[in-house]
């Protein structure tokens, strides 16, 4: 089964520009266009890319504009910046933002290509990279593991630990899983738990 092309969102209010860099990535690319930030931010609310490549110089909402948007959007995204000669303090305030790389105008398309192979790669390594989340931390189904006590097994064990005197029990202590990031209760927290004094 072949695998499925990685997906560009080329965001310019240049027609021709548009147009050429379609026409020259397409071959290798899953491209989608669009003519403005605005149209882009549309299209990135329902749809997922690999990589943005947009220009820097546009009405209504410029590319460093859109960046907190993108980053918001779009967060797995690579950004690459394409940026007027005269743009270049432009161009590195926007890699200081977050942009992987920038291509300046009038461009060479082997040099678009190659940046954008690099970032496409950038892509790869981060989500090959990307930790995978522990059986029974959140995101996972909680499983009985093979081998653990049954209900009739914890019951029986609750009776006994009833029947303990009170000043025999230690005190012990949980940590209770942090929350999703961004939740009010992000961050373990620890409980200690004590039987009641006799």
């Amino acid at each position: 089964m072949n695998e499925a092309k990685p997906r560009i969102l080329i965001v310019d209010d240049d027609d021709e520009i548009r147009s050429i860099l379609d026409e020259a990535l397409s071959s290798l690319y899953d491209c989608t266009t669009s003519n403005s930030a605005t149209g882009a931010l549309r299209t990135l609310g329902a749809e997922t890319f690999d990589l943005i490549l947009t220009d820097i110089n546009m009405p209504e909402m410029s590319g460093l504009e859109m960046m907190p948007y993108l980053m918001n959007l779009a967060p797995d995204s690579v950004v690459v910046m394409i940026s007027g000669a005269r743009m270049i303090e432009s161009a590195i305030d926007a890699m200081r933002a977050g942009v992987f790389d920038y291509v300046t105008k009038p461009f060479d398309l082997a040099q678009v290509r190659t940046v954008v192979s690099r970032a496409i790669e950038h892509r790869r390594r981060i989500r090959r990279s990307a930790p995978r989340p522990n059986p029974g931390t959140l995101g996972w189904p909680l499983r009985r593991p093979s081998g653990s006590p049954d209900r009739a097994t914890v019951a029986c064990r609750a009776r006994c630990i009833r029947k303990t005197p009170a000043h025999s029990r230690r005190a012990t202590t949980a940590v209770i899983p942090a929350a999703h990031p961004g939740s009010r209760h992000h961050g373990a927290t620890r409980v200690s738990h004590r039987g009641r004094q006799a």
